[in-house]
């Protein structure tokens, strides 16, 4: 409770002792019906681990607070989430953001300290230094509760300030129940506030197929909505059309999300654009037959619209936006014209939808 002026405070004093005895001697939780000052200080500056860019009001992974790194097995977010400790441990720029200088440590829950040897080898990372700060947990440890785990590991290294709980949905007991993961993160959210660190869970798999996405992205990480719903910065990898390049979508509170794409290189992850739609196959795409029928239906002077007969309105959406990428179409007064093409519809493609239409 000893930190500012206020504790000089006679009154102060008194009356945050007297609370304490009182609620002690009860043996009950006390409750007041009068405001008192929060020993946390909400109104105190929010410290990012990653700085804010010029004109926002936000950064990334807010030290006081809960923030999630999501995707699927092997989609790279061991790999961010070292980018960004490393970056900030030497003060380094970390995808076109600055950051605060941070000390860094990793609970280890869902893998093992060679697989962590090997990801760091090929993230192009110092060895040494960033094995110095994992700490594999044992059964008991994975076992208990990990604000518990977190708290301890704490004071055991408290000058850490951005701690990375590697493989939270592993530590979290009936994950896809509300209730219990919303404890699990108002105890986490109450360790990160009373020590003044930033706590980063990592999380599996998005629960999502492709075209099928949540319309919140703090939504679609694996287990309850709970996770994105009582957590700050959400980080999300992704896997893209082209199998060397992922996409990170960072979603924060009260600014606008950011989305980035980067791949492997000799230098480990390296920023880069986002991939282009690759082209269906001609023989059995369904993207393909749809083209076709829409061709066949609609010449390039009239505009053309989804017809239950063209199939799934879902895919003449796809089918819609990839051609767009692809310059076949394009949008006039709120309409949508076929671009004339060197050749119409050939043999093979009639081929194609005649099958289509048997099938």
């Amino acid at each position: 409770m000893y930190r500012d002026d206020k504790w000089e405070r006679e009154d102060y004093r008194e009356m945050t002792i007297t609370k304490a005895v009182i609620a002690v001697a009860k043996e009950a939780p006390t409750f007041f019906d009068v405001p008192c000052e929060d020993p946390m200080d909400e109104d105190a500056p929010t410290t990012w681990i990653v700085q804010p860019l010029p004109g926002r009001e936000e950064g990334w992974l807010p030290c006081g607070e809960v923030s999630l790194m999501g995707g699927p097995s092997g989609a790279g977010k061991t790999h961010v989430t070292l980018r960004i400790a490393e970056g900030a441990r030497r003060q380094a720029d970390v995808f076109g953001h600055s950051t605060t200088v941070s000390e860094y440590c990793i609970l280890l829950h869902d893998r093992s300290t060679a697989s962590m040897r090997r990801t760091c080898n090929a993230a192009k990372l110092p060895l040494d230094e960033v094995m110095s700060r994992v700490i594999r947990l044992t059964p008991s440890q994975q076992r208990a509760c990990p604000a518990e785990v977190l708290e301890a590991a704490i004071q055991t290294r408290p000058s850490v300030t951005l701690w990375v709980l590697e493989g939270l949905d592993f530590w979290t007991p009936k994950i896809g129940d509300i209730e219990a993961v919303g404890s699990v993160m108002d105890e986490l959210q109450r360790v990160a506030k009373q020590y003044r660190v930033a706590v980063v869970g990592t999380l599996g798999s998005p629960k999502q197929k492709e075209n099928d996405r949540y319309a919140s992205g703090r939504d679609q990480f694996m287990g309850s909505v709970a996770f994105g719903r009582k957590s700050e910065t959400c980080i999300s990898i992704s896997r893209t059309t082209d199998r060397a390049v992922r996409q990170m979508d960072v979603m924060t509170r009260n600014t606008g999300d950011e989305e980035f794409f980067f791949t492997w290189t000799d230098a480990g992850l390296t920023l880069t654009t986002e991939p282009k739609a690759d082209k269906p196959a001609e023989s059995d795409s369904a993207l393909t037959r749809m083209g076709v029928a829409v061709r066949l239906k609609f010449g390039t002077e009239q505009p053309f619209k989804y017809l239950p007969s063209f199939g799934a309105r879902s895919t003449f959406k796809r089918w819609r936006d990839w051609a767009e990428d692809n310059d076949l179409i394009h949008k006039d007064k709120g309409r949508w014209y076929l671009i004339p093409q060197e050749t119409g519809v050939t043999v093979t493609e009639e081929t194609t939808l005649n099958q289509a239409n048997r099938v």
